[in-house]
Parts: structure tokens; C-alpha cells; sequence
């Protein structure tokens, strides 16, 4: 049986069109290497392309975790601007980018300014000098792609950090959503026995929320059936054609 996966990101494009959900998602795995048409090649190049949100995220989320974990010096600001930087000389040389799926900086300027963005929030400075408090011991290493496996249902989520605060544990993520609170709360059970009731979130913008907001069984519950319709096997084009002009997959899909 092949493998099943849930991340917000396939929920999301799911709902935006099935058919693009699969081109991204599955139907790599269905073409054995060294067969590709020119159509699965295009394809390809499009499977590696990212929203800029995306890719300012990935930016920032490097920034905190080396100032977090490593103890880096430098300020959380230049920390993402270097990294911006490096990234754009090397796209700009034609090359791969090693930490993120960007083929090529279509738009720059827009990218840059997504990242912008996250520097400019309000609580930024309220979330550094909280971070700063929080002794090394008390800190949590979480990978930066976070597993779990639920009746054979593969579940990824990105936290951003975590740390101890006495008996509870707090979890910084970039916004709320119930199924990946319930995938990181799974996973702080499971792996540091750390019970949903003793966990609580911290949003990049401020927001401080409680554990689980619904029952913890039925959430997950629900990230099975919502995996199991993902891979179903069924994957038309979504009805509002309009939304194949935002589409990475406008040009490839055979519909």
C-alpha cells in the first residue's frame, strides 16, 4: 500500500483544486526516473515552485532557531537578511536553492517583501525578549519538519519552537489551525509525554491560545478521513475554472 500523508499545505491546495493537489503531491512517485515526457518535465519545474509567504517563513524560521538554539549573536534582523541575500546571489547565478524549492526568483521584489513583513510585526520585539528569557535547559529541539504517524496516516507539521515553562510546554508557531495544534500536540504526547492539557500556543503574531480548542480524539479523527479523501484516487479539476489562472499547473494539466 502506498503511503498516505497530511500537511496543511496538500489540505489547502486540495481544496483549491484536487487535480493540482495530485500533480504536486502523487503523481511524482507514479513516473519512474528516466522516463519523462516534456510534459511531465514541466510538471517538474512547477512542483518546485513556492508562494513568497512560504519562502519568507522558511527565512524567518531559520533566523529564530539559530538565535534560539545556537545562541547566535547576530540580531534576528540581519540574520534574515543575510540569509535573503545569499539566496538571491545565488539564484541570480542560476543555481539551485539548497534550503528552500525555488527553481528561480520570478519576483524578487515580492518575495523580499513578504519577508519584510514578518520583520515589520508588531510583537516581533515582545517574542525576541521572551525567547531570550527562556534557559537553555528549558528548550526543546523539534526538527523543523515534524512527523507522526496515526493509523498508518504519515502527519507533518512545522512548529517554529518549543520550550518547557514549568509542567507545560509552549509551542511558538506562525498561526492557528486546529489540525496542526492537534498533529504537534500528538507528537509532544507521544514522543516527550507531555499530555495536550499542559501544552498551550504562542502565535508569531501575539496570540496566546490554550491546548486544544475541540476534543483532541475527534481532530484527529479527522486528520485521517481528511488524508484518506486526499489519496482516494479520484482528482478532478476543480469547478470555478477560474482559479486556473493562479494555478502553478495552468500550462501542464491535461485538462
Amino acid at each position: 500500500m502506498a503511503a498516505i500523508f497530511w500537511s496543511l499545505s496538500r489540505e489547502r491546495l486540495f481544496a483549491f483544486c484536487p487535480r493540482a493537489m495530485y500533480l504536486r503531491y502523487i503523481a511524482p512517485a507514479e513516473v519512474p526516473e528516466g522516463e519523462l515526457t516534456p510534459l511531465e518535465e514541466e510538471r517538474r519545474f512547477c512542483r518546485r515552485i513556492r508562494p513568497s509567504g512560504n519562502y519568507a517563513r522558511s527565512v524567518v524560521l531559520s533566523a529564530l532557531r539559530d538565535i534560539f538554539y545556537c545562541g547566535n549573536g547576530t540580531s534576528f534582523a540581519a540574520l534574515v537578511l543575510r540569509r535573503l541575500a545569499r539566496d538571491r546571489h545565488a539564484a541570480e547565478r542560476g543555481e539551485n536553492l539548497t534550503d528552500s524549492e525555488f527553481p528561480v526568483w520570478s519576483d524578487p521584489e515580492n518575495l523580499e517583501a513578504a519577508v519584510q513583513d514578518l520583520l515589520k510585526q508588531p510583537f516581533l520585539p515582545e517574542l525576541l525578549e521572551t525567547l531570550k528569557r527562556v534557559r537553555p535547559i528549558d528548550r526543546i529541539r523539534l526538527p523543523e519538519v515534524l512527523q507522526a504517524v496515526l493509523a498508518d496516516v504519515i502527519l507533518y507539521a512545522g512548529p517554529i519552537l518549543a520550550w518547557r515553562e514549568g509542567a507545560r510546554c509552549c509551542i511558538l508557531t506562525f498561526e492557528s489551525h486546529e489540525s496542526v495544534d492537534t498533529i504537534l500536540s500528538f507528537y509532544m504526547l507521544n514522543v516527550l509525554k507531555i499530555p495536550p492539557v499542559r501544552v498551550y500556543f504562542l502565535r508569531y503574531d501575539g496570540r496566546r491560545e490554550e491546548a486544544m480548542r475541540i476534543a483532541f480524539s475527534l481532530e484527529l479523527d479527522h486528520l485521517v478521513y481528511s488524508a484518506g479523501r486526499m489519496y482516494s484516487g479520484v482528482y478532478p479539476c476543480c469547478q470555478d475554472r477560474s482559479r486556473c489562472r493562479k494555478c502553478a499547473f495552468r500550462n501542464c494539466c491535461e485538462d
